[in-house]
């Protein structure tokens, strides 16, 4: 007899696809978990660490196509929180990106501040004498 938590969270899909789909799914996670181990014993290069980041895209596609299934928020989160929790490392670089926009809008901020303590000196006239 099913689990009837496991076929509540597959509503919807055809069995073949969604079985086809976890198969393979299965497969790069045992691929992703050799290359990842193995990268602590052997020196792998820079090759495995493009491979371990290439499969994130995936990753989080399965996310979607877990959701596609439950279409249920609370449902998806207690069904999927692991798969959820894995993705969530590679977002670090989204963290650099967030504060790379952060420096560029403090450089905006000191340029405006800069261009009216300027602009108010031109005004007061308290740097006449200083151009040659």
């Amino acid at each position: 007899m099913p689990n009837s938590r496991h076929c509540s969270l597959d509503v919807g899909v055809i069995p073949e696809t969604g079985k086809a789909w976890d198969r393979f799914i299965d497969i790069i996670t045992v691929v992703w978990l050799s290359v990842f181990i193995a990268g602590f014993f052997v020196s792998l290069g820079e090759s495995s660490q493009i491979f371990l980041l290439s499969v994130l895209p995936i990753y989080v596609a399965d996310l979607g196509v877990k959701y596609s299934r439950v279409r249920n928020v609370k449902l998806f989160l207690r069904g999927h929180w692991l798969s959820i929790l894995m993705v969530i490392p590679y977002f670090r670089v989204l963290r650099l990106l967030k504060f790379a926009r952060f420096l560029r809008i403090l450089r905006v901020i000191r340029i405006g501040k800069f261009a009216r303590w300027s602009g108010s000196m031109k005004v007061t006239g308290a740097y006449r004498g200083l151009c040659v």
